[in-house]
């Protein structure tokens, strides 16, 4: 899913005296790769080549409070100002650019705050409460049938 074709490999980058070669800009992941519309989430993008003047975008969304955490990975924020669709995640220094395409999707938000019923949310956030109402009917039951 997502797989990026480099356009661009830093040519012109690192190649002065006494300096090693900068490394070609990548990404092979991005955490989390889905957002709700509306909603902003922090998102780790993984790859190479990443430093302090690389910019990051989903889309045409440039991520905010960017942190370059080393070459490799990078923490920023999308706003969730994409409507819903499939997004390519783009990273760019200088004239390098890689393009991870279809690494994001961007979801319908759920304006009203409710759960669809049948969701993996509504499962997770009512099992609990489930078990214990079939735990405190299986008991009623149970005592009914005594003679």
């Amino acid at each position: 899913e997502g797989e990026g074709e480099g356009e661009g490999e830093g040519e012109g980058e690192g190649e002065g005296e006494g300096e090693s070669e900068a490394v070609a800009l990548a990404i092979t992941s991005v955490n989390p790769a889905t957002a709700a519309t509306g909603t902003a989430v922090r998102v780790t993008v993984v790859g190479a080549g990443f430093d302090d003047d690389t910019t990051f975008r989903i889309g045409p969304s440039a991520l905010a409070e960017v942190d370059v955490q080393n070459d490799g990975a990078a923490l920023g924020t999308f706003a969730g100002d994409l409507p819903a669709g499939v997004y390519d995640v783009v990273v760019q220094r200088g004239d390098a650019v890689f393009v991870f395409d279809g690494g994001f999707l961007v979801e319908d938000g759920d304006d009203d705050g409710a759960t669809p019923v049948g969701s993996c949310a509504a499962t997770a956030s009512t099992a609990p409460g489930l078990l214990l109402f079939g735990l405190a009917l299986a008991a009623a039951r149970g005592r009914r049938r005594r003679c």
